[in-house]
């Protein structure tokens, strides 16, 4: 079968080698549309037990209107068993995810929705963990972002043990707009 990845979903069409402009510029029969889509493949830390920021993406202002929302999907993976990982997903200076990986976890995936409240700039979170889907005990973020105006995204980790890694495998940001 011959593979086309778009995104993180990955399609089955026919047979031959997957081609790099396959990939980069898919036939357009395979094309998935995703409007405002960003992604991002690719970052490490480790070394020291400090915040470290591996990825910063600008959303535009006005991306989303006042019944908006972004949702970021994010992969993740860990080496290393001697202390607890902590990924954060920010907007606009509030954390919408912060949530310890246990020492037992090699990978995760999260999904987060941040939701414009009937306003460009009252928001809510979803779940604050890094399965992203279910309950929690914790409250959900809340945060009063001008969405109008460029703000940026910013997904860390830090490591409670330099031995220790985490690495951002991939992230990929819809804005959404009913």
């Amino acid at each position: 079968m011959r593979r086309i990845i778009v995104g993180l979903l990955l399609l089955l069409v026919g047979s031959g080698p997957v081609l790099a402009q396959d990939v980069l510029n898919p036939p357009s029969q395979f094309r998935i549309p995703c409007s405002g889509c960003a992604a991002y493949i690719g970052a490490s830390h480790t070394g020291d037990t400090n915040k470290t920021t591996l990825a910063t993406i600008a959303i535009p202002g006005g991306s989303i209107g006042p019944n908006g929302s972004l949702k970021i999907t994010t992969m993740w993976s860990f080496t290393g068993t001697a202390g607890t990982k902590t990924p954060f997903i920010n907007y606009g200076g509030t954390d919408f995810m912060n949530t310890n990986v246990t020492t037992a976890q090699l990978s995760a995936r999260s999904e987060i929705q941040i939701f414009n409240k009937n306003s460009t700039s009252s928001q809510v979170g979803g779940a604050n963990t890094v399965a992203g889907v279910g309950g929690t005990s914790s409250v959900s973020p809340t945060s009063s972002i001008d969405t109008t105006v460029s703000q940026n995204l910013t997904i860390a980790c830090q490591l409670a043990n330099a031995g220790d890694s985490c690495t951002l495998e991939a992230v990929v940001v819809q804005a959404v707009n009913p």
